[in-house]
């Protein structure tokens, strides 16, 4: 099985890398603050809806974003939210929820995990020849 461990291990380390990128993203310097859900879209295929969410930045600027999380519609048109942005692209601004900023990078983290384990708890085959 020491052809499988090899693959293993690189898509072990990808996913750690990119869970650890995810995070790094998360830490970049976000501003925060209030934004007004101003509507909500609804997703293509599903009854989930996304709301469109607007903010006034630090440079005094209107924005308006949708959302890249879709749920239901918990809060009312004209509800207040808290939300991150970057001042450079205030346009992928994001509601600030546990989902939304950790979520992915700790599942890209775990997959890399699961496959490091599998890869170094995989049994070595001593005397295997080259030919298969």
């Amino acid at each position: 099985m020491e052809i499988v461990r090899y693959p293993l291990l690189t898509a072990g380390v990808g996913f750690i890398l990119y869970g650890l990128w995810g995070f790094i993203r998360s830490l970049r310097c976000y501003r925060v603050c209030e934004g007004v859900i101003v509507g909500y879209e609804q997703h293509q295929e599903y009854s989930l809806f996304a709301p469109r969410i607007e903010f006034t930045g630090t440079d005094g600027i209107v924005h308006t974003f949708l959302s890249q999380l879709y749920g239901s519609q918990e809060i009312p048109i004209g509800g207040r939210v808290r939300i991150r942005y970057s001042p450079a692209q205030p346009d992928r601004a994001e509601v600030a929820r546990f989902s939304a900023l950790w979520l992915f990078p700790l599942v890209w983290l775990a997959f890399g995990i699961g496959f490091l384990l599998v890869s170094i708890l995989t049994p070595r085959q001593d005397g295997l020849s080259g030919d298969f």
